[in-house]
């Protein structure tokens, strides 16, 4: 009788991966080396992170004689009689709208003859004022002059420094046959005080 051979097979069950962490990536090898991720996406950012890596030798703190070598930038300072929007716009905290009122409260004036000037701009802070200080300056070379015995009550009237009240009593005196001669002749205008002469004395001449 020939020999029957039985084959038991045997259904082996193989255990069950390990549930991906957050974001694909595979433990860690003992190496320390991690485990290429499961999603091809996140395996080219992987790439691109350790490509995009500068070596520590790159990151160091450039020398002292570079430092020195290197070009500096000199601050800006501005001529407030001379400078147009554009050139102070390049001053920090200035924009367009600040930069045209400088300019307008400049020829009204007739220039600035100090940069505490400045203060009496419309819109300007104390804060603002200290950040400009270092960076402004006055030259009264154009300042524009008025000729208190020759100025008319419209002219003197659209000066910052006199009011409608204080034009008309000046030309009053005036017209009395008093000249002008000095700040102090002045003083006999009974509106005139002396904080408006201080302010106004610079812009002062007797012809």
């Amino acid at each position: 009788m020939a020999a029957t051979a039985i084959v038991l097979l045997v259904r082996v069950r193989r255990p069950l991966p390990e549930p991906m962490p957050v974001g694909g990536v595979t433990d860690s090898l003992a190496d320390g080396v991690p485990a290429r991720p499961s999603h091809p996406a996140e395996w080219r950012r992987q790439r691109y992170r350790r490509s995009t890596q500068r070596p520590t030798w790159e990151r160091t703190a450039p020398s002292d004689a570079a430092v020195a070598a290197a070009p500096q930038k000199r601050p800006v300072v501005v001529d407030l009689n001379e400078a147009d929007t554009l050139t102070l716009q390049m001053l920090y905290g200035i924009g367009p709208t600040f930069a045209r009122r400088i300019v307008r409260y400049r020829e009204r004036l007739g220039g600035y003859y100090s940069v505490e000037q400045l203060r009496e701009v419309y819109g300007m802070t104390d804060d603002r004022y200290q950040g400009l200080l270092p960076h402004v300056t006055v030259t009264t070379d154009s300042l524009r002059y008025i000729d208190i015995n020759k100025v008319t009550i419209k002219e003197l009237m659209r000066h910052p420094y006199v009011d409608a009240y204080q034009a008309r009593d000046i030309i009053r005196w005036r017209d009395k046959g008093h000249a002008y001669r000095t700040v102090d002749d002045l003083r006999l205008v009974a509106t005139m005080d002396d904080t408006t002469l201080a302010r106004l004395a610079p812009y002062l001449i007797f012809e």
